[in-house]
């Protein structure tokens, strides 16, 4: 399963996509994929995995027409600085979002990662069945 993921984002993150699939990003986007690569980046024991799904994410983030529903899906799971690190460097995104982290800016410890975890995981159960 972990194989066949890293394959599927390997070949969806390959060189940006022509505008004329603009569309097929939107419904990419509508079909479930923002939820999917969430499960991928949360529940995934594969770290290259983990930063090709931040890569993936950040990449549809900065997309002018579905680039703000993508950063508002992952804001509602994710506090907004891994947004933020998604977009600059993947693999700082992947080293915090396994980390505890608690100053003003950042409450993340081992209790917040699994509840996010188990809720992102339980709701791409419930879109896939």
């Amino acid at each position: 399963m972990e194989q066949m993921s890293f394959n599927c984002l390997s070949s969806i993150s390959a060189p940006l996509l022509p505008e004329p699939l603009c569309t097929s990003k939107t419904v990419f986007l509508f079909a479930g994929a923002a939820l999917y690569l969430l499960d991928l980046f949360c529940n995934s024991n594969i770290p290259v995995v983990r930063e090709k799904t931040a890569e993936l994410l950040a990449r549809m983030g900065a997309d002018k027409l579905v680039g703000p529903k993508v950063r508002l899906t992952v804001n509602r799971f994710l506090p907004a600085l891994f947004t933020d690190a998604m977009r600059e460097t993947p693999q700082t995104c992947v080293h915090m979002f396994e980390g505890t982290h608690e100053n003003p800016e950042l409450i993340w410890d081992v209790d917040a990662r699994q509840r996010v975890c188990s809720v992102i995981s339980s709701l791409r159960e419930e879109y896939v069945t």
